[in-house]
């Protein structure tokens, strides 16, 4: 990823722990993003 990039991954409403574990092992920290029903929606990885 380019520094300062920013990336949004889709995922499923059950997915978010795992999901973002998968990123911070790659040294990626990631910020949950909900959609409009409160239900968590994406993955915020920066760069």
């Amino acid at each position: 990823m380019a520094p300062h990039g920013l990336a949004a991954i889709e995922i499923g409403y059950d997915q978010g722990a795992s999901a973002a574990a998968l990123f911070l092992d790659a040294g990626l920290a990631s910020e949950l993003a909900h959609d409009l029903g409160g239900r968590p929606r994406a993955l915020l990885i920066r760069g």
